[in-house]
Parts: C-alpha cells; structure tokens; sequence
C-alpha cells in the first residue's frame, strides 16, 4: 500500500511543476574549425555565423599588441607573427 501510495505523490508531484523554458547553446570545437548552434524552445534550432556570415570559425586565438583576436583574425595573423598564435591545427 505504501509503495503505491509514494508513486501516486510522486506523479502529482511532477505534473505539478513549473515549465522550464530555457535557451541552450551547443559548441562544436574541432581540431580545425569551431561550429555554434542555439536551440530555444519552440523554434528550430539556429548555427550561429560569425561577423563574416559564415557558419564555420577558424580554431584559433591570436594576440595583436594588448587585443585578443579569434576566429579569421587570428588565423591572419600566422604570416606577420607567428609567435603570437594558438592554432589546434
């Protein structure tokens, strides 16, 4: 009887709670190109593009005086300073 009676609280207890409505960003980090896609309830889920349009980034992050670049920007810098560049590539 008492087994019952738990299971039957726990259903009224989950039909009970609140709606979570909640935005999730996914990140795909490959060794040579970054994909990002948000999902948000109720609509398809949408990749993310970078200041250029496109859906694939470079993996790379580089250093130009005091400012950190991602992406195309660090991938640019590799023929002026090499030293200044992390490529996973």
């Amino acid at each position: 009887m008492s087994k019952n009676l738990l299971l039957g609280l726990l259903c009224l207890m989950t039909l009970n709670l609140p709606q979570v409505l909640a935005s999730l960003l996914a990140i795909d980090y490959g060794s040579e190109w970054i994909k990002a896609s948000l999902m948000k309830p109720g609509v398809p889920f949408d990749v993310l593009l970078n200041k250029d349009s496109k859906r694939k980034i470079h993996s790379s992050v580089g250093w130009k005086g005091g400012d950190r670049l991602f992406g195309s920007d660090a991938y640019n810098l590799v023929s002026h300073r090499q030293t200044r560049l992390m490529d996973s590539s």
